[in-house]
């Protein structure tokens, strides 16, 4: 297979899902290929991630309560690590969260101490501590 065959399967895969639904594209079995590595691919990473969750105390935070915490640790800079309000909010992991959800589960992760508010700051800066399982 060459790169413009690549490319023509990639054609092929979208318009097959989305307009022809199995209506003769030559790269069709290349598409169920693809598909089929592609969640099992997902599936183990999922899995892995699960057990490292399980390993840093996680799991028993609700999934907005993980995604917020992990969207501070991707934000957060310095010494100590901050993470302003706006970048957590921004972060893709936590975009598509409603505002109230949001602010509960924040609010969520400062009571059990895995996140802290900024010392001497107004609100919006959120201290990452260097103890614990973040």
């Amino acid at each position: 297979m060459q790169a413009g065959d690549c490319a023509a399967a990639l054609i092929c895969v979208k318009f097959r899902v989305r307009v022809y639904r199995g209506a003769g594209c030559k790269h069709a079995s290349l598409f169920k290929v693809v598909v089929v590595l592609n969640i099992k691919s997902v599936a183990q990473l999922r899995a892995l991630l699960l057990e490292m969750e399980t390993a840093l105390g996680l799991v028993d935070l609700s999934a907005n309560e993980r995604d917020i915490l992990y969207a501070i640790n991707e934000v957060s800079v310095g010494s100590p690590r901050t993470a302003r309000s706006e970048s957590i909010r921004t972060h893709p992991l936590a975009a598509a969260i409603p505002q109230a959800s949001y602010h509960r589960a924040l609010k969520s992760l400062v009571h059990r101490g895995l996140v802290e508010h900024a010392p001497d700051t107004k609100a919006g800066l959120y201290v990452v501590p260097m103890t614990g399982a973040v």
